[in-house]
C-alpha cells in the first residue's frame, strides 16, 4: 500500500505520520460517467481520520449497474472489500 506522504516545510522535506489504515472499491459518478475507484482511508494526528482516492478503474460505464462487474472483479484481485453504499444506485 501507499507510503508515507512527504510534504514541504521551509524547503525542506518532512514526513507526516499518516498511518494508513484500510481500502475498498467503490463506485463513483464523475464526467466520464460511472467508474470504479480505490479509496484508502488514513488517519493523521493533523486532520483526523479521512478517505482519499488511491487510483480509478480502467472503464467508463453509462450505468452504475453496468460497472459494478469490474469493481467486483478489482476488488477480489485486490482482496478488498467492493462498498455498495445505499443510494448510490440511480
Amino acid at each position: 500500500m501507499p507510503g508515507p506522504v512527504v510534504a514541504r516545510q521551509k524547503g525542506k522535506p518532512v514526513e507526516q505520520k499518516e498511518e494508513f489504515m484500510s481500502s475498498w472499491v467503490e463506485i463513483t459518478k464523475g464526467m466520464r460517467g460511472y467508474f470504479a475507484v480505490l479509496v484508502g482511508k488514513y488517519k493523521s494526528p493533523k486532520y483526523g481520520e479521512f478517505i482519499e482516492p488511491i487510483r480509478s478503474g480502467i472503464g467508463s460505464y453509462d450505468s452504475y449497474a453496468a460497472a459494478i462487474p469490474e469493481a467486483k472483479d478489482w476488488a477480489r484481485a485486490e482482496e478488498v472489500e467492493f462498498k455498495e453504499k445505499k443510494g448510490d444506485r440511480p
